[in-house]
């Protein structure tokens, strides 16, 4: 065989072997759910690169349990509180503002106090130490800054590559959408809360003048724009703040029971309360601190737990 031949032959093999590899890639980029990152650029903005730093965060959980013996030698079982550290990169950590709405502001050239200068406090040290600000202050709020558009459309378009089923069981669709005794319940609840909107309409609503999303934090109100930030941004801690506590905080779709309020379903995320900035609805047979523990002490027995902001060490 020529020398031109065995060389034009070993062109002709290289050129196949290269469409097969392309053939092959092609293949496997059509299986969907190979690769869950791999989102188009169109679908997903460029991750933030973060400085490297450390979080230390002491928390606070119930119960714990030890034995002791009393003096005649009888052990006995005592439940107190137990308590342990996070150190957390800020990479992994986020602090998510819940329904810091503008109703609990002072007057206009007043300083923040209470919850709202604790919440301020932490803010600007979190945006100091570049952790991942989540400012989720529900509809119709979200609609007055720019940046939730673009995070509503992106996960739009990510969720049209993820058709939902349309079938459930028959069990799953049970009670009918006509449940008298739940729209009872739904109409006294609304009229009760009637007044309470008349004197400070959703309209008017706001987040806080003390922390007004900077350009470049999230804002959101789906659970799916939340999900996809986690993701995005590569989350495993969260802070949660604002409220309420025995409210929004947990039963929004930014809230923590859609991330551990059930046992079969609870997400790997760890979550804190930070108990300085957060505020609660009290009610008539309760005063304001009695509530406010007793949640506290709720999130603490499983489902999260619980944080000051002063003992924080940003490092």
């Amino acid at each position: 065989m020529k020398k031109e031949e065995r060389t034009n032959r070993g062109v002709v093999v290289m050129c196949l072997l290269m469409v097969a590899q392309v053939f092959l890639y092609q293949q496997v980029s059509a299986v969907p759910n190979m690769e869950p990152t791999a989102l188009p650029e169109d679908q997903a903005t460029e991750k933030t690169e973060k400085e490297e730093g450390i979080v230390s965060i002491p928390f606070k959980f119930l119960p714990s349990f030890r034995t002791t013996k009393d003096s005649c030698g009888v052990e006995k079982l005592i439940k107190e509180e137990g308590n342990g550290t996070l150190e957390v990169p800020v990479n992994e950590l986020a602090v998510v503002l819940v329904d810091t709405w503008n109703n609990n502001d002072p007057e206009e050239g007043e300083p923040a106090s209470g919850y709202l200068k604790n919440l301020q406090e932490l803010l600007e040290k979190c945006r100091k130490s570049e952790v991942t600000v989540i400012h989720a202050p529900n509809h119709p709020v979200v609609d007055k800054y720019p940046q939730y558009y673009t995070l509503r459309d992106t996960v739009a378009k990510v969720m049209e590559s993820y058709p939902q089923s349309k079938s459930t069981p028959v069990f799953l669709d049970w009670p009918e959408s006509n449940n008298t005794y739940y729209d009872l319940i739904r109409n006294n609840r609304s009229e009760g809360s009637a007044p309470a909107y008349f004197f400070s309409p959703k309209s008017k609503r706001d987040i806080s003048r003390f922390l007004t999303p900077l350009e470049d934090e999230f804002v959101v109100s789906t659970h799916n724009e939340f999900r996809y930030v986690l993701w995005k941004q590569g989350i495993k801690v969260i802070l949660y703040t604002g409220g309420s506590l025995n409210e929004c905080m947990l039963h929004r779709d930014t809230g923590i029971n859609l991330l551990a309020g059930s046992d079969t379903r609870r997400t790997r995320f760890a979550i804190v309360v930070v108990e300085d900035c957060t505020y609660i609805m009290d009610s008539p047979e309760t005063s304001y601190d009695e509530a406010k523990q007793a949640m506290l002490d709720y999130y603490k027995m499983k489902i999260a737990v619980v944080a000051h902001s002063k003992k924080m060490i940003f490092k």
